[in-house]
C-alpha cells in the first residue's frame, strides 16, 4: 500500500445522489467510481440526440449544458465536470485516492484532471461495442456481438 492511500475500515455512507448523463459520455468514469464506492445513486438519462443538455431545465443544473452533472444533497449547487465530481466522491469516502495531506496527492490530482479529457474519446468508442445497464442492475458490461 502506498503511504497516504486510505483503506476504509468502515463504509462511509454517501447521501443518495442523482447523476445526469448519457451512456457514451464522461459520466462513465463517475458511474464507475460510484459503483466502486458502493454509493447509492439514481441515473438520469440525458438525451443527447434531442439536445436535452441544451434545454433551459438542464442549464439550471449546468449553465454550460455539459454532461455529467451530480446533484448531491446538502450542496448549494449541482456539481459538474468529471474531475470535480470524482474528487468530491473520493474525498467524502476517503477511499480510492491519497488523503489531502499525502505526498502523492499532487500526482493523483494531475492524473485525475488529465484523464477524463484523454479517456472519454476512448470510452465513447468502446461504448458503441459495450452495453451499459442502468444502476439498478449494477454497472454491468457485456460485449455486443
Amino acid at each position: 500500500m502506498i503511504d497516504g492511500w486510505e483503506t476504509a475500515q468502515e463504509q462511509v455512507r454517501t447521501p443518495r445522489c442523482r447523476l445526469h448523463g448519457a451512456p457514451d459520455n464522461a459520466n462513465l468514469v463517475v458511474r464507475m467510481v460510484l459503483e466502486e464506492l458502493g454509493a447509492e445513486h439514481d441515473f438520469v438519462h440525458v438525451d443527447r440526440v434531442a439536445s436535452e443538455q441544451k434545454s433551459e431545465t438542464y442549464r439550471q443544473l449546468n449553465p454550460q449544458g455539459l454532461i455529467p452533472v451530480l446533484e448531491w444533497p446538502g450542496q448549494d449547487a449541482p456539481v459538474f465536470e468529471t474531475g470535480a465530481i470524482v474528487l468530491m466522491l473520493v474525498d467524502h469516502h476517503r477511499r480510492l485516492a491519497p488523503v489531502q495531506e499525502a505526498p502523492e496527492r499532487g500526482r493523483f490530482l494531475k492524473w485525475l484532471f488529465s484523464c477524463p479529457t484523454r479517456c472519454t474519446p476512448t470510452c465513447a468508442y468502446h461504448s458503441s461495442r459495450i452495453a451499459i445497464f442502468p444502476p439498478k442492475t449494477s454497472l454491468a458490461f457485456s460485449l455486443r456481438r
